[in-house]
C-alpha cells in the first residue's frame, strides 16, 4: 500500500487538523498510533518503521515527536521535512532557546539566576522547566517559598522570569531553504484569547504585528531552520512591547485559526518538501480569524 503522508504520532487535535488539511487537497494520509510507545523512544522508532513498511509513505510528518524522527531520517525511504534533530532539541529547550534569544538581542522578560531571587520585588514570577508540552513545565509561584520549592524539585535546568501583565501572542510560520539559495517564508501573528494562562492556544484572533513576526523569523534564521514552527511572545498591556517567551518547533496548538486565516502550513510544507515553489501571490491571509 502506497500513501502520500504518514503522520508519525496521533498529536491530539493538532494532528487531526493537519490530517484534515492535507486530505482536503486530495492527499492520502494515515496516522501512526504512538499511544502504546508514547514515552518509549526505541519502541517508538521500532514500531514506526513497521508502520512505514506497511504504508510506504512519500512523506513522514511528526506532530510532537519531531526530534525523534529527525534523528533517524536516514533510515527512512521517505521525505522528512524537518530541521536537524540538534536544532529541534535546542529550540525545544526553553533554557537554551532563551540563551539564543539573548545572544540575538531579542527582548525577554527580566531573568533571574538562582542566586538573585532576593532582587525579585513583584510576584508572581514565572518558573519554567527546560522541557515540557502544553504548559506542563510552567508555574507561577506567588512568593519566595513557592519558588524555592520549585527550584529544589526540579532536577533539570530552568528559567525564572518576571511576569508581564498583558496577553500572549503567537507567530505561526514556515521557513524553508530553497535549492537556489533563497528562503521561502510565510507567517502570521495571532493574539491568544483562550486559555489566558498556560496550555495549548485553542482560540486566537489575527493580529497585525509585522515587528513580532520579524523577531520570530530572526530567531529561526540564526539556526537556518527548516519546517513549521510556533514562536510565543508576551505583549505588555500598557506598552505594547513584545517579549519572547519560547519556541515550539512543530505545528502549534492554534493551527485551526491559522488554517481558517488562509495560512495552510501543512499543505505548504508538503509542496516545499516535494521541491515545488508555492505561488506567494495566491497565499491570502485574512487579517481577522478566530479558531
Amino acid at each position: 500500500m502506497r500513501i502520500d503522508i504518514l503522520i508519525a504520532d496521533k498529536g491530539g487535535k493538532i494532528g487531526g487538523a493537519v490530517a484534515e488539511s492535507l486530505r482536503r487537497h486530495g492527499l492520502s494520509v494515515e496516522i501512526f498510533d504512538d499511544g502504546p510507545v508514547f514515552n518509549d523512544y526505541p519502541g517508538y522508532i521500532r514500531n514506526l518503521k513497521r508502520c512505514v513498511m506497511q504504508f510506504t509513505p512519500r512523506m513522514i510528518l511528526p506532530i510532537f515527536k519531531a526530534a525523534w524522527v529527525a534523528a533517524h531520517r536516514d533510515e527512512f525511504d521517505a521525505l522528512v521535512p524537518l530541521a536537524d534533530a540538534s536544532v529541534l532539541e535546542m529550540l525545544d529547550d526553553k533554557v537554551r532557546c532563551s540563551t539564543l534569544a539573548a545572544e540575538l538581542g531579542i527582548s525577554q522578560p527580566k531573568l533571574y539566576a538562582d542566586d538573585s531571587f532576593d532582587g525579585i520585588s513583584n510576584w508572581p514570577v514565572v518558573f519554567k522547566r527546560a522541557g515540557g508540552l502544553s504548559g506542563s513545565s510552567v508555574y507561577f509561584p506567588k512568593d519566595r517559598r513557592a519558588l524555592d520549592n520549585l527550584v529544589k524539585s526540579s532536577p533539570k535546568s530552568h528559567l525564572v522570569m518576571d511576569f508581564v501583565d498583558g496577553y500572549d501572542l503567537s507567530v505561526d510560520l514556515i521557513r524553508w531553504p530553497m535549492a537556489d539559495g533563497s528562503v521561502f517564508r510565510s507567517a502570521s501573528a495571532y493574539r491568544v484569547l483562550w486559555p489566558r494562562g498556560k496550555g495549548i492556544s485553542y482560540i486566537r484572533i489575527g493580529a497585525d504585528r509585522p515587528d513580532i513576526v520579524a523577531e520570530a523569523e530572526r530567531l529561526l534564521d540564526a539556526v537556518d531552520y527548516r519546517g513549521v514552527c510556533g514562536v510565543d511572545f508576551r505583549v505588555g498591556r500598557q506598552s505594547g512591547k513584545a517579549y519572547f517567551l519560547e519556541c515550539n518547533p512543530r505545528f502549534s496548538g492554534g493551527i485551526r485559526s491559522s488554517l481558517s486565516a488562509g495560512l495552510d502550513l501543512p499543505y505548504l510544507l508538503w509542496q516545499l518538501a516535494c521541491g515545488n515553489s508555492p505561488d506567494v501571490n495566491r497565499l491570502k491571509h485574512h487579517h481577522i480569524s478566530i479558531g
